[in-house]
């Protein structure tokens, strides 16, 4: 009966994931008819970016904060000493991790193409405003969500063995992915992999925080000023 009860809790816990996703939804869909959010993407500003950013982020870390709160979750929290050469060798890995990426993709010829919709060079003046959108916001709740929660929760809690880690690094990155809709899948796939790797390590988010902020920060940095 025990455990039927702890199977039926953890479905019930998985499937919750979905109640964030259905709010920012609901909330996205509410500040385009409100006229807070323009209906076409293309015509965003870096301000709008922000808002809808800021509006994830309040929901998912509500989300789990409840889930701690009231599910007695677990989660890999941010806490811990990094010292310098952890940080190096973190920073070393991504470099090659994001050169194993790069090779792939041209092997394959996949085309990872992001952001077609959006006109950034109307967006250049303001571009600080997308920049704290997507390399301090959108790092902080996605590593909170994903790698804090989901993959805490695939581990488990008890001393999980090897291959129970493996599967939850891929589960976990496999949901990463889909979720952001790109025709750049692969790369956020294998990259999450590397943050879940970085975060299994170190028990904690951390690395995983900073080493999302720089991926996203030269994607910024590339879009702006380099393209």
């Amino acid at each position: 009966m025990k455990s039927k009860s702890k199977a039926l809790r953890n479905i019930v816990v998985f499937g919750s994931i979905l109640v964030p996703f259905a709010i920012t939804l609901l909330l996205s869909l509410s500040l385009v008819l409100i006229g807070v959010l323009p209906q076409v993407v293309s015509q965003w500003s870096s301000a709008h970016f922000l808002i809808q950013v800021s509006t994830q982020a309040s929901v998912f870390l509500l989300y789990v904060a409840l889930m701690v709160r009231f599910v007695k979750v677990d989660l890999y929290y941010w806490g811990g000493n990094i010292n310098p050469m952890e940080l190096i060798l973190a920073i070393f890995g991504w470099v090659l991790v994001s050169m194993l990426i790069t090779a792939l993709v041209e092997f394959i010829g996949l085309d990872t193409e992001q952001f077609l919709e959006i006109d950034f060079d109307s967006l250049k003046p303001t571009w600080i405003l997308f920049a704290i959108a997507t390399t301090i916001i959108a790092p902080i709740y996605e590593e909170v969500t994903y790698r804090g929660f989901l993959l805490k929760f695939f581990v488990g809690k008890k001393k999980p063995g090897v291959w129970r880690q493996v599967f939850a690094a891929i589960f976990t990155s496999l949901i990463f992915a889909l979720v952001h809709e790109s025709q750049a899948w692969l790369p956020v796939f294998i990259l999450s992999l590397y943050l879940s790797a970085l975060t299994l390590y170190k028990k904690s988010i951390m690395l995983s925080i900073i080493i999302h902020s720089m991926q996203n920060f030269i994607t910024v940095i590339g879009i702006f000023f380099i393209d």
